[in-house]
């Protein structure tokens, strides 16, 4: 993904994270992970069940604030290397330190966007930049999802013209496309 490759070169990392989080503040995992195939999906379930110990899970999961975060500014390193979120997962994937935001794209969809570094911690430059990026990764989430829903709508409607059936369009107050198919005349 284009997004993926901007947030790398501009702040540089062993590992750059989007992952995904539900209403209920559970995490629903991965959407993307670069360098690909570096996490399995066994260790995206053992992430799963330890998530809770982020240091930073209740201010950017729980409480939903708005601004970049690093590790250290709820915990020190030490203390996070104590954890078992960092000894099962994160001393496995290569990240000794951690910087992330939270994206709040949608009512139903949540975001983190995280970078991980092994041996250097991450610069007040490096945490004004992702300040910056952040309503373009919003944006650039939000036409995703746009262009998916294009997509799914545009096949619907090729499914009813292949069908020769007639049918009954209306959008709803979300812009939804909706299909009936009408039999009568």
């Amino acid at each position: 993904m284009r997004t993926m490759g901007a947030v790398s070169s501009l702040i540089p990392g062993e590992m750059h994270v989007f992952d995904g989080f539900g209403t209920d503040s559970n995490y629903s995992g991965y959407l993307w992970y670069s360098p690909p195939g570096t996490v399995s999906d066994e260790q995206v379930g053992i992430l799963s069940e330890l998530i809770h110990e982020h240091p930073c899970f209740n201010e950017i999961i729980e409480r939903r604030i708005q601004k970049t975060i690093n590790i250290t500014d709820y915990c020190s390193l030490n203390e996070f290397h104590r954890t078992a979120l960092y000894n099962e997962f994160y001393k496995l994937i290569g990240g000794t330190t951690q910087m992330a935001v939270p994206l709040h794209v949608a009512p139903e969809l949540f975001i983190t966007c995280s970078m991980y570094r092994l041996k250097s911690g991450f610069s007040e430059y490096d945490r004004t930049a992702l300040d910056l990026l952040t309503p373009h990764l919003i944006s650039a989430f939000r036409n995703a999802q746009f262009i998916n829903r294009l997509k799914s709508e545009s096949e619907q409607l090729q499914m009813v013209f292949e069908l020769g059936a007639s049918a009954v369009m209306t959008v709803d107050s979300d812009l939804k496309l909706q299909i009936r198919e009408s039999y009568g005349g």
